[in-house]
């Protein structure tokens, strides 16, 4: 069969002889398609799909070899082309709209649906944003999830948001009673710790109270520690205790007890003092005299003349119990000074001659006295 032979036949079979040209031309000029409706937009694809068949079977018919024949084959599927091109055109221009709407609204519900499960992460995050946190802040992150509207903020995964709250408000409370465990344990050690610090603080205010007691008594008893003692030892000791500066840091709240004991022990030294010269100085004179002087005066009388009853009990003592001597005090209270001084010299020195002579002093005194 010639070329054109072939070519007339495939343009008979596929309608597209010259008239069959004609009349689809204007027929596809009369076409109007609003391809932005649904229908119009269906009918468009339609009518490119309709171009694609024809223009698919024209590109099936090969002619190989005869390339007049196969030109004008080319030159039909562009006229093909060439009438359904509006109509395709406007097809296509919707088909890439609808394409891009499609798109943006997908990436709008991937943002609506990515932000729906940030919010449920975000509940999750909770658990680890409240652990190791204290009650209070506990209690916050249970009152946040709490609150939390699952029902109106999660859409279509209004179900996985209530388990997870669920979830998280069941882990929040574990950690909650965890916290509150730990915050007692803690309570109670700091209670513990300041109840031992107070404890430390009264037993070092008591050491120290009972340290300045002691400095305190040790200051008082100076004076007993002097019977018997030279002038020149008791001088010495009134000196020292004249420069030993009485503060606070050493005696506390006993300052100003100590102070003032100070200064009778110093007025108790000073009279001790100035007996101690006076015996001295009376051992001296004796020292002068004869030999037979002497022993009259090593054997004194006093109980020739009446004495209290209690002194008179006491005096023969040599030495005496610390008792004795609270006795003598409180007893002799009320007494001179000086005598109480002079009678403590006669019981506790051990020296027979230098207590004779104190005794001699002491008579004297008496009836100095009772004058």
């Amino acid at each position: 069969m010639e070329q054109s032979l072939i070519l007339k036949a495939m343009q008979t079979q596929l309608s597209l002889t010259d008239k069959d040209l004609i009349d689809l031309t204007a027929k596809k000029l009369a076409l109007v398609i609003d391809v932005s409706t649904d229908a119009g937009f269906k009918q468009g694809k339609a009518e490119r799909a309709e171009r694609t068949k024809l223009t698919t079977a024209i590109d099936k018919v090969a002619i190989a070899g005869k390339k007049d024949i196969d030109e004008k084959r080319k030159e039909l599927k562009n006229k093909v082309e060439a009438i359904y091109l509006p109509l395709v055109q406007v097809t296509e221009i919707e088909i890439k709209r609808r394409a891009d709407v499609a798109a943006e609204q997908a990436e709008k519900e991937k943002k609506r649906t990515d932000a729906i499960h940030a919010s449920i992460k975000q509940m999750r995050g909770m658990v680890v944003a409240a652990k190791g946190q204290s009650v209070d802040d506990i209690a916050s992150f249970i009152e946040g999830c709490t609150e939390i509207d699952c029902a109106e903020n999660f859409a279509e995964f209004t179900q996985e948001a209530l388990q997870t709250k669920k979830e998280v408000l069941a882990e929040l409370g574990l950690l909650m009673n965890t916290a509150i465990s730990e915050a007692n344990i803690a309570k109670a050690r700091a209670k513990l710790q300041a109840d031992q610090a107070e404890q430390d603080e009264k037993k070092v205010q008591a050491d120290a109270l009972q340290l300045a007691q002691t400095r305190l008594n040790l200051l008082t008893m100076i004076p007993s520690t002097m019977f018997g003692q030279s002038s020149e030892l008791i001088l010495r000791k009134i000196n020292a205790i004249e420069k030993t500066e009485i503060n606070t840091d050493e005696f506390g709240e006993l300052t100003e007890q100590s102070k003032a004991a100070q200064q009778v022990v110093l007025t108790q030294l000073n009279t001790m003092l100035t007996n101690q010269k006076m015996v001295e100085d009376a051992q001296a004179e004796r020292e002068k005299e004869p030999a037979e002087a002497q022993e009259t005066v090593l054997t004194p009388n006093i109980i020739d003349e009446p004495v209290k009853p209690e002194l008179k009990k006491y005096v023969p003592e040599l030495l005496c119990s610390d008792q004795q001597k609270q006795q003598i005090t409180q007893y002799l209270a009320d007494v001179d000074t000086e005598l109480l001084n002079i009678f403590y010299y006669i019981v506790f020195n051990q020296d027979s001659r230098m207590r004779s002579e104190a005794l001699g002093h002491l008579e004297k005194m008496i009836r100095a006295q009772r004058v």
